[in-house]
């Protein structure tokens, strides 16, 4: 019943109880809990001596940042002999959870990190260059993200557990039709959001660039692999523009990103991967120029079609004057 209590505690619902189980629900909110403040920080209130000591270094070595003062907290851990209601007040202040030592050892006790083992938050019909943990109903809440332009001071609403955003980019490019736990449902807005506040674990790879640089993916997202490249090169583009980006590794997982303009064929800014540029354009090509063919001749159909339909409708309206003017003048 503790385990209960405190998964409610934290924000959990009972469906997902009964759907996770007590045991892995605790070890997510260990990592996947929701800090307001971006640090994940506590305070405790009625502790001293060895005891106290104890508790900060536990609190330290699972990265929590340790608070000697109320202020802009995550846990306050409060000792059950502790009666200093002043104090208690005044952390009620702040957006916090308050939990007792108990409490403090279930959440915080030792152990690997195991929530991308369950299939239900790391879905295996994703592919993994885009299966990313997908965030309980702990973070069902609208939190304001700032615009990323320098030219604007807007807020965007960013609701992880239901994967939305009321950006034009989330809208455009319907990000809403891929499921939760894909990271092409995220927009860069929801991805700063998801670095900073869930703070996911245990990425590698591309996965881990496109993320700590909050970089979204466009419509379509591909890999080639070159023979003097160790790791697959990924790139990501929409064929209704002309812009690729493309994600080129490099020695000790090391990324970098470039973008390619594959409508007229070269690398903006003249910036690319010295060394592999004929061997990845020959790439690119293979896959550009078939595309941007298909498209062209769609193109072209439609402008036929368009074409046709408008002398059609000549031909029609001047065979409607003609037996016009023969009724009138016959």
């Amino acid at each position: 019943m503790i385990k209960i209590d405190l998964i409610k505690k934290l924000g959990l619902s009972d469906d997902e109880i009964n759907l996770y189980g007590t045991d892995f629900l605790l070890q997510y909110l260990k990592y996947h809990h929701n800090t307001t403040y971006y640090v994940s920080t506590i305070l405790f209130l009625g502790f001293e001596g060895e005891e106290l000591n104890s508790l900060k270094s536990k609190a330290k070595g699972n990265g929590l940042e340790v608070k000697e003062r109320i202020g802009e907290l995550t846990f306050v851990c409060v000792n059950e002999n502790f009666k200093d209601s002043k104090r208690i007040n005044k952390a009620k202040e702040y957006d916090v959870f308050f939990i007792n030592k108990n409490e403090f050892l279930e959440i915080f006790k030792e152990g690997e990190y195991l929530v991308n083992k369950n299939e239900n938050v790391y879905i295996k019909s994703i592919r993994e260059e885009f299966r990313i943990i997908k965030p309980l109903s702990n973070f069902d809440f609208t939190a304001k993200v700032k615009s990323f332009s320098f030219t604007s001071d807007f807020e965007y609403d960013v609701n992880l557990y239901k994967g939305t955003c009321n950006c034009s980019d989330y809208t455009n490019n319907r990000r809403f039709g891929y499921q939760q736990g894909d990271l092409r449902r995220y927009c860069k807005h929801m991805i700063w959001y998801y670095r900073d506040v869930f703070k996911p674990r245990e990425f590698f790879g591309v996965k881990e660039y496109l993320i700590e640089n909050c970089y979204s993916l466009k419509k379509d997202f591909r890999r080639i692999d070159l023979p003097k490249v160790e790791k697959p090169i990924y790139f990501s583009y929409d064929l209704n523009g002309q812009d690729c980006d493309i994600y080129f590794p490099y020695k000790n997982n090391v990324y970098e990103k470039y973008c390619y303009d594959f409508k007229n064929e070269y690398f903006d800014f003249d910036e690319k991967p010295n060394g592999y540029v004929r061997d990845l354009r020959l790439e690119l090509n293979k896959i550009f120029r078939p595309e941007k063919e298909f498209y062209k001749k769609k193109k072209t159909r439609a402008e036929k079609k368009e074409i046709d339909a408008n002398v059609n409708g000549c031909i029609y309206f001047f065979v409607f004057i003609v037996i016009v003017l023969f009724l009138i003048f016959s």
